[in-house]
């Protein structure tokens, strides 16, 4: 087995999350207070200003269609309110199956850069039915290396990118931080570390939540 072989078993046995609403969605935690939402060994990147009041942190994967879904129907009004100053946006890497191309597909947005981190994100959900045909076509690996050129990654840097045992090592730890919130399905999101149930699933339920939050913080 190689290493990166080993790596990508771990983080697949690891990853217990389903695509979707999982047992229906619940709102925020009830456990005597929000969730707090500690730094990660990868390091967040953060969209939008960081001292914005409000935070909104979504855990997901590239290879889950209700999180294609959400990005297209729901991630518009996020970029807008962050472009407005109310919020910042951290994306935090969760893969649901296939895990292994899941990872590999979070390695090539970590190795583009911050800069073009949520790029590369926008890449892949704005393809996902391409991504999920080259999955069952076995050409994902095609796939991954052409989007990794567009943003200046040869073949032998997606080969080191995707070898890299500390992005591997560190994407675990996001994934055991995750669960250890709670999280058991993607996408799940969290704003000012409270969860947030199926309300904030639709663009006008997503606008709501963060209205009151920002009424609360008056």
């Amino acid at each position: 087995m190689t290493m990166l072989r080993a790596f990508i078993t771990s983080v697949a046995a690891l990853t217990l999350a389903s695509c979707g609403d999982g047992s229906g969605g619940t709102s925020a935690q009830d456990d005597g207070g929000p969730a707090t939402l500690d730094e990660i060994a990868i390091g967040d990147v953060i969209m939008g200003d960081p001292d914005a009041p409000l935070t909104l942190v979504e855990y997901a994967s590239i290879t889950c269609g209700a999180c294609g879904q959400f990005h297209a129907t729901v991630m518009p009004v996020i970029k807008e309110r962050v472009d407005a100053g109310d919020i910042n946006f951290i994306f935090r890497e969760f893969p649901t199956a296939p895990a292994e191309i899941a990872t590999a597909g979070f390695a090539v947005a970590r190795c583009a850069g911050a800069d073009d981190y949520y790029d590369v994100l926008d890449e892949f959900y704005d393809n996902q039915q391409d991504f999920f045909n080259a999955i069952r076509s076995g050409s994902a690996g095609d796939m991954l290396r052409d989007i990794a050129s567009e943003y200046g990654i040869n073949n032998a840097g997606f080969r080191e990118c995707t070898r890299d045992r500390e992005l591997f090592s560190s994407m675990m730890e996001t994934v055991r931080g995750g669960e250890e919130l709670g999280v058991t399905h993607t996408p799940t999101l969290f704003l000012n570390g409270a969860q947030l149930g199926n309300e904030a699933r639709t663009p006008d339920g997503m606008n709501a939540v963060i209205d009151a939050a920002l009424a609360a913080l008056d």
